[in-house]
């Protein structure tokens, strides 16, 4: 006994000085400390000798694999601007923590660094050209700052595609401009108003190609002429709520007609009235949110809203694809570090566990501001993503097949302006997977959904989403549609407000809704809501058992709205061997696990399968609706639908009553940034208590 005692502590003490030996032969410490302004990696890492580049704190991450020290380490980030433009930090399996020893990328008390993947730019050597109208613009040679790559305008053919280069591809797509902060639009007519934000919009006159040939009624395109070499135009062609790009082959001003390359045609065929304006244009160079690029000699454009103070600006150009890039981590976090100026997604993890972003500012990218997916326990909290190209957040974690969990979050975060590259089907959160969480967050500024995707038993709670849909019609601040195998989610305690069409539209009517079952949806539950100054609140296109219960409605055109669209136009969806059954048969919905999830879909095609049954509507409030209900009551409780104790008061300066409060409410664990606080320069950020906080009676 006592031999085997003496040998198993003669082991201990060998591992343990050959731990020992190898912290000492790699220099390993529990903390490592980088600095974009002082430090050097040819330095120690030390905090009074930092290295320069988290790329060099890496390595020293990645020589104690498999040896990390106890309690793990600790990357100290202090300010500035770390230069990632010619590629991400990118992190494998090799710069994974353990559980008893994880991996912290931390910023530095007070300090509030970015990982940049663009470039700043020298101002000092910025030229003047005054134009013949008098207006003045700030040239800046790019070649003669090292920069070749000035990307290119990528078609976005087909609903809600991203136009963006991507991090494994050579193409690393649009090169865009950032002056102190604040993002540009390439030079356009019409412009975006100034006062509004919302983005104006020609129409056209006839067609004369579905594809590649239509008039126009406005006069100036004939000074484009002589620009159509990379002169595209964006449009919503044939919908009000899909919109692609198109290049223009040439202009006919006699005939005002435009003629479209044949290798961009619009995603639907060209109809009149349709909505369109024109982009990357020179001669539109005309407003203080513009810029322009000109490719063949390298040379970059903007109208400076003082030229005087012009070379005091901050300019940054996009270069790299991603400022972080994380695939097969684990037991890594990053806290108050921001990441922006990229040509794609800001932040991606993939394939990966246990991983937490928070604190952090992710904004001015062109694709996503941050993608999660085919993760596990991966969460980002109290953040701010901010003027991203096409998703604000994507978040697909856990399998709608086996319905086993991702544990994915997305807590107390604020994403805004979002879909700057492709305006429809690029929402401020994308969702799909299995038993995720989103709770305590703010959704806000997007011209198509604010929540759109389709999963299994995730929870959404306490968030605020307003200002959505603006710009479309038939669209959703919370989107879902055209399934009955994605089940099981729950929307509560939430505030939908300000969700109306605002911008006209041509194609159809101006009908959004802040909650959307689109195409027979079915199966959620819809409680504690509270929706204001909506077109629609709740919108039942056709499903089936949804719980909706104990919600306000205040300021509403409809507060809830059915159809029975499974018995008149879209009846192949719903009957046996349909696209519904072909995908419940998919995923064996008559065995475990969707069997013991969802029971009630055992005996689905024995309860009126087409008919907008079985759903339960109780305790529902609104206050100055026009309707309560759209559709008859009669008839929806002849379906086996339940309606009781819905009520309507129309009286003026009534009130609408609280909605009831969610026991162990979580509040924010830091102040969201103001979408109009200070613009993101390379100094602190300035955080801004939120103007709306959740109290009991805006619950």
């Amino acid at each position: 006994f006592f031999d085997i005692k003496i040998q198993t502590i003669a082991k201990m003490i060998h591992e343990l000085l050959a731990a020992c030996l190898v912290a000492s032969s790699y220099g390993i410490s529990n903390t490592i400390y980088i600095d974009a302004v002082h430090g050097k990696d040819s330095n120690s890492g030390g905090q009074s000798d930092p290295f320069q580049t988290p790329q060099r704190a890496q390595q020293e991450i990645r020589a104690a694999a498999g040896s990390l020290p106890a309690g793990g380490i600790t990357v100290i980030v202090n300010d500035g601007h770390y230069d990632l433009s010619e590629g991400p930090l990118n992190l494998t399996a090799q710069d994974s923590g353990t559980i008893a020893s994880p991996v912290v990328w931390q910023a530095a008390a007070g300090s509030s660094p970015v990982f940049a993947a663009g470039k700043v730019l020298n101002t000092s050597n910025a030229q003047l050209v005054k134009r013949a109208d008098g207006t003045v613009l700030v040239k800046i040679d790019l070649r003669a700052q090292g920069i070749s790559d000035y990307g290119r305008i990528i078609a976005n053919n087909g609903l809600g595609n991203c136009p963006t280069g991507g991090i494994r591809t050579p193409d690393r797509g649009r090169m865009e401009l950032f002056v102190n902060g604040e993002s540009l639009v390439l030079a356009r007519y019409p412009n975006v108003n100034m006062t509004t934000g919302y983005w104006q919009w020609n129409n056209i006159v006839s067609v004369q190609s579905s594809a590649t040939e239509f008039t126009y009624a406005e006069d100036r395109v004939a000074t484009w002429q002589n620009q159509t070499e990379d002169l595209w135009l964006w449009g919503y062609w044939a919908f009000d709520w899909a919109d692609s790009i198109v290049k223009v082959a040439s202009i006919d001003t006699t005939k005002k007609m435009f003629t479209i390359n044949s290798t961009t045609p619009p995603t639907y065929e060209f109809k009149p009235k349709a909505r369109w304006l024109g982009f990357n244009i020179l001669s539109e160079l005309d407003q203080t949110d513009e810029y322009f690029i000109d490719r063949h000699a390298g040379v970059l454009y903007y109208l400076a809203a003082d030229t005087a103070a012009a070379a005091n600006n901050e300019l940054v150009v996009s270069q790299a694809v991603s400022s972080l890039w994380m695939d097969a981590v684990s037991n890594v976090r990053f806290d108050g570090i921001n990441f922006g100026y990229c040509r794609g997604t800001g932040v991606s993890v993939r394939n990966s566990a246990n991983v937490t972003i928070t604190n952090a500012d992710i904004r001015n990218v062109g694709g996503n501001g941050a993608s999660i997916s085919a993760c596990t326990n991966v969460s980002m909290t109290a953040s701010n993503v901010l003027n991203a190209g096409c998703h604000g957040v994507s978040v697909t974690c856990g399998s709608t097949t086996t319905l086993e969990a991702g544990n994915c979050r997305l807590e107390s975060t604020s994403v805004s302006h979002v879909a700057r590259f492709t305006r429809t089907y690029n929402p401020t959160l994308a969702w799909s997977g299995a038993g995720n969480t989103f709770t305590n967050n703010t959704f806000s500024n997007s011209p198509h959904a604010g929540i759109l995707g389709g999963g299994n038993n995730c929870l959404f709670q306490q968030n605020h989403i307003h200002d959505v849909c603006y710009e479309v019609d038939d669209s959703g601040a919370f989107y879902t549609g055209r399934t009955w195998t994605k089940r099981g989610n729950i929307i509560r305690y939430n505030h939908f407000e300000s969700v109306r069409t605002r911008v006209p539209v041509f194609l159809g009517s101006p009908s959004v809704q802040a909650i959307y079952f689109d195409d027979q949806m079915s199966g959620f539950e819809v409680y504690n809501n509270t929706f204001k100054d909506c077109q629609a609140g709740v919108f039942v296109g056709g499903g089936r058992a949804h719980h909706i219960k104990f919600n306000t409605f205040e300021s509403c055109d409809t507060a809830i709205h059915f159809d029975d669209r499974g018995l008149t136009w879209q009846t192949s969806y719903c009957q046996p061997n349909g696209t519904f059954d072909q995908e419940l048969q998919a995923v064996n919905y008559l065995e475990p696990p969707y069997l013991t999830a969802y029971p009630e879909l055992e005996n689905i095609y024995g309860q009126r399968p087409c008919y907008p049954t079985l759903n339960q509507v109780a305790d529902n409030h609104a206050c100055a609706c026009t309707h309560l209900f759209d559709y008859s009551v009669p008839q929806l409780v002849s379906w086996d639908n339940v309606l009781v104790n819905n009520t309507n008061v129309t009286a003026p300066g009534c009130v609408s009553g609280p909605a009831r409060e969610l026991p162990s409410k979580r509040t924010r664990t830091r102040p969201i940034s103001d979408i109009e606080s200070e613009p993101w320069r390379h100094r602190p950020i300035e955080l801004l208590e939120a103007k709306r906080t959740w109290h009991e009676h805006e619950l």
